[in-house]
């Protein structure tokens, strides 16, 4: 069950972390368990090995319908193997939820913050048209689906990198917000780009990594959003 044929003759000192880890695990469900806590198995491990082995973790809980608990600091690793989070900040719950609505409708700033990158941004709320307000933040003016506050209210905007799209035309009828460009990061899969808002303030935007960038760091660029996807909190 944890891919340790012919594995049964060595002493631990002959097995790699991973292995050792497999065996931890077998160790665990020859008692049969009615609950498995894990505290954070893979701490230890090199990034591509966790990746393995927390897809191995979940196909054997699925496979013997465990229930299990499983201890991470580790965000990705969190999103990726759960069927419900909690997340505890001071040793108190901040929120409850399937991955999707920990990481899509985070309740408060800090899960917003804490489960995956996202740009926060202070800003004051204006006028509500009926259908999104108007909110001011990092000098520019941008539109929050909803109400979400009375005129002059304080409040903190929550943007995903990956809800910004690189506007390269004036083929779209969504707002925009005109950026200037400091640094770019190529990750391969993923093109993360550092740029300010008029007033400085620091945003960041995951693009896909074979998409083209029309300007150099020091130049501005305009970028796309979905005033549904930003969420505003109460400021503190």
């Amino acid at each position: 069950m944890v891919e340790l044929p012919a594995h049964g003759t060595r002493w631990p000192h002959e097995l790699s972390g991973g292995q050792l880890q497999r065996v931890a695990i077998a160790r665990s469900l020859v008692i049969q368990p009615a609950v498995l806590l894990f505290d954070e198995p893979l701490s230890n491990l090199d990034a591509q090995l966790r990746t393995h082995m927390r897809v191995e973790i979940r196909q054997i809980q699925k496979s013997l319908g465990l229930t299990a608990v499983y201890v991470t600091h580790d965000q990705e690793e969190a999103l990726a193997i759960s069927d419900r989070i909690a997340v505890l900040r001071g040793g108190k719950i901040e929120q409850v939820g399937s991955p999707e609505a920990i990481y899509r409708t985070p309740q408060t700033a800090f899960v917003g913050s804490f489960m995956g990158a996202t740009n926060m941004l202070p800003g004051v709320v204006g006028t509500y048209d009926g259908v999104t307000t108007a909110v001011t933040a990092g000098g520019a003016a941008l539109r929050v689906q909803g109400q979400v506050g009375a005129a002059g209210d304080k409040v903190l905007l929550s943007i995903r990198p990956e809800t910004l799209r690189i506007v390269t035309g004036d083929n779209t009828g969504a707002p925009r917000l005109t950026v200037r460009l400091t640094m770019r990061e190529f990750l391969g899969p993923i093109l993360r780009l550092h740029a300010t808002l008029p007033d400085g303030a620091a945003i960041r935007i995951a693009a896909l990594g074979g998409q083209d960038v029309p300007v150099t760091p020091g130049g501005e660029l305009a970028v796309a959003y979905d005033p549904a996807q930003i969420i505003a909190y109460p400021a503190a």
